[in-house]
């Protein structure tokens, strides 16, 4: 093995030991008791969509952890590093055991506001020292930008008032399959 690929492994695993230090902590298992409980207690259309925004599972993927709310726009907001308003977040973490998944998802109070947002993130992204491979593709009318790094294949993109990560440590198929029932739950959302 080379030295620049070793430098650049070593770099990744001490990258995931650092978001996992600074964010799994801070997500919550998942108790479907719990989960049910607070459905039974919302009602109309908030209570659903909120429960709605993150999907039980992404292709096999079992949510293991999850936040929102406040909690979740302050990490957000942290690795967002701008002054464009959150007024909700999400984070789910994903696992089978074998591959692993997160989602981060930034609610902004409309579509202008998570334009701005995911223009921010992407004008950072030729700079960043974790991310690179940087490319965009085209599916169905949106755009989806994806990078590598923190030992994850990454696509981020914005959906009406959203901005959308999903960070797939697994193959190139798992990080596909994963990507489609992610946009598909979205959209029912």
């Amino acid at each position: 093995m080379n030295r620049k690929l070793r430098a650049f492994l070593f770099v990744t695993a001490i990258l995931g030991v650092l978001v996992g230090a600074l964010f799994l902590p801070t997500l919550r298992p998942v108790d479907m008791k719990d989960m049910q409980a607070g459905a039974d207690q919302h009602s109309g259309m908030a209570g659903e969509q909120e429960m709605e925004m993150v999907p039980r599972e992404l292709a096999g993927l079992k949510l293991q952890h999850e936040m929102s709310g406040e909690e979740a726009v302050q990490d957000i907001s942290k690795l967002h590093g701008t002054n464009i308003e959150v007024v909700n977040g999400y984070i789910a973490q994903y696992s089978d055991g074998r591959r692993e998944a997160i989602l981060w998802i930034s609610e902004s109070k409309d579509e202008a506001d998570a334009k701005l947002l995911l223009e921010a993130m992407d004008t950072k992204m030729p700079q960043s020292p974790v991310f690179g491979n940087h490319r965009t593709e085209e599916r169905d009318g949106r755009t989806y930008h994806y990078v590598d790094g923190a030992g994850m294949q990454n696509y981020y993109w914005q959906q009406d008032h959203i901005v959308v990560w999903i960070g797939v440590r697994g193959t190139s198929e798992d990080t596909q399959a994963v990507l489609a029932d992610t946009i598909k739950a979205l959209e029912q959302h």
